[in-house]
């Protein structure tokens, strides 16, 4: 029983993403270089993963994370919808400026939600911590490049501001960055 807790939540976040992938997100069809390696990575780490759970691998924490992980992945999915948001490195530029929802607290709660599930894999085992350190790499590439877009487009000025009040991928609680963003949304 205990397995099938623990397959089920993974499969639940695993397959949440792949369906984003190609269902949520806007994408050219092309895949870029960024976009390969990413799914790549991810898959590969997520098989292991399944791995480890099925070679009786178990951790109350990994059970945590993946349930936050998938609980924070569709509220960002509800904000999102019909935004328009691009795939991760898809190079497009954003249809709209959501600061609602998860996005109140965190730039980036698609990163997040994925790094929770595979921070959760190092509670599987401690070999996986090469995981969440490979995709972090990844996903901060991308947001770096997301905000800059976005911080030089239509949404800049406003954007610019949204930034020092929440925190890249966690919730900052640094001195002025305590979640204070007002909700608003800009759509182009």
């Amino acid at each position: 029983m205990q397995l099938l807790a623990y397959m089920l939540l993974w499969f639940s976040c695993f397959s949440s993403f792949a369906w984003a992938t190609r269902r949520h997100f806007r994408n050219t069809g092309a895949y870029t270089g960024g976009m390969r390696l990413t799914l790549g990575l991810g898959t590969f780490f997520a098989l292991l993963q399944a791995g480890a759970i099925a070679s009786g691998m178990r951790s109350p924490a990994a059970l945590a994370l993946y349930a936050a992980s998938f609980a924070l992945f569709w509220w960002t999915i509800a904000a999102t919808r019909g935004k328009g948001f691009g795939a991760c490195y898809a190079s497009l530029s954003s249809l709209a400026l959501v600061t609602t929802g998860p996005y109140r607290w965190v730039r980036h709660p698609f990163y997040c939600s994925y790094l929770l599930a595979w921070i959760a894999g190092m509670f599987l085992h401690p070999a996986l911590v090469v995981a969440p350190l490979a995709m972090y790499a990844l996903y901060r590439r991308a947001a770096v490049d997301e905000e800059m877009q976005l911080a030089d487009g239509p949404f800049g000025e406003e954007y610019r501001r949204y930034m020092r009040g929440t925190g890249r991928f966690f919730i900052s609680f640094s001195s002025g960055k305590r979640a204070r963003y007002r909700d608003s949304e800009a759509v182009l």
